[in-house]
């Protein structure tokens, strides 16, 4: 639940204070590189958003711990269940 609330409160913050850039905005006529920044911020916040979730996948899949007696076990057991079905009148290709 903690990270809900870290999430929520930093959402409900960058909001905030997109919104104060886009009501000053409003009222000048001067189209300069910052207020680009500021109408673009929550495409970049999502695409930067993406960029980091994609890359910590990409981590989490390279660095994943393989078990082998595990593996052997599943497939064991694996192997018990197509026994069991195949007995109930299942077929399995293999």
């Amino acid at each position: 639940m903690r990270r809900v609330h870290r999430l929520a409160s930093f959402l409900s913050l960058f909001l905030a204070v997109w919104i104060g850039g886009v009501l000053q905005l409003q009222g000048s006529a001067n189209r300069s590189w910052c207020s680009l920044a500021v109408l673009w911020a929550p495409a970049l916040a999502i695409l930067s958003l993406g960029c980091y979730l994609l890359a910590r996948l990409m981590y989490g899949v390279m660095t994943f711990s393989s078990y082998p007696r595990e593996t052997v076990a599943l497939q064991q057991e694996l192997q018990l269940a197509k026994e069991k079905m195949s007995e109930q009148g299942l077929w399995f290709a293999d």
